[in-house]
């Protein structure tokens, strides 16, 4: 029994990493050092660029268990000549003192992950969540009704997003969708879907105009906020 109170998280002071990766596996070691050096309890990572062949032990760290998921599907734009794309992927590690289970039950979690934590309020569900901006109309239905699904997983469980939605069109300060309302821009109207979730269940979202992406293209910085937190009570 001391055993299983000990592997109840305290939320209040629950330290989590998130970080778009880019492909990960030449920086794991990198990311070990982050996650020990900060003392992290767990890592949400995106676009892993891990596939199915890769075994866990290739991209474990000491001191942490980790759920995954690869890409398993094939974007229309994609070059491949299999049916699988590369790129995208998530992953999440938890330290190995807490209780976690991972949730494999909901379909359509395209590039995303799952998992349910044992801590001092009861059961968290944290999800990181990677949307390509390169999904067809099948893909995009199915990662929103994975969305609308882990929503629905307990009335009594809190629940936090994490991920990199690619919402270009959304203001964080209002919550609206940018653009005409009547916009058949294809875009517009699945960010709507989205943050139609996202207020049917109330949820709450922390980034509201800090920026969290910067790449350089042809010597000139380009900024954007394509990540996000969402949570059911904030």
């Amino acid at each position: 029994r001391i055993a299983e109170q000990e592997k109840r998280l305290n939320a209040q002071f629950l330290k989590v990493y998130y970080t778009n990766a880019n492909g990960l596996l030449n920086k794991i070691n990198e990311l070990q050092l982050t996650l020990h050096s900060k003392s992290v309890d767990i890592a949400c990572i995106n676009e892993t660029h891990f596939d199915c062949k890769l075994f866990d032990s290739e991209v474990e760290i000491c001191g942490y268990n980790c759920f995954r998921q690869g890409r398993n599907f094939k974007l229309d734009k994609s070059k491949s000549f299999n049916n699988l794309s590369c790129g995208g992927g998530s992953i999440i590690y938890v330290r190995n003192d807490i209780s976690v289970e991972q949730i494999t039950t909901l379909g359509g979690n395209l590039d995303s992950t799952a998992i349910l934590l044992e801590c001092n309020l009861g059961k968290l569900l944290l999800s990181c969540i990677y949307r390509s901006p390169s999904l067809n109309i099948s893909q995009e239905d199915k990662l929103l009704n994975y969305f609308s699904s882990l929503n629905e997983v307990g009335d009594d469980i809190e629940k936090v997003f994490v991920g990199d939605f690619n919402f270009k069109h959304v203001s964080w300060l209002s919550g609206n969708v940018l653009g005409c309302p009547d916009s058949v821009n294809s875009s517009i109207v699945t960010e709507k879907k989205y943050m139609d979730i996202v207020q049917d269940f109330g949820l709450s979202w922390i980034i509201t105009d800090q920026v969290t992406r910067r790449r350089v293209v042809i010597d000139s910085v380009q900024e954007s906020l394509l990540d996000q937190i969402f949570c059911t009570d904030d």
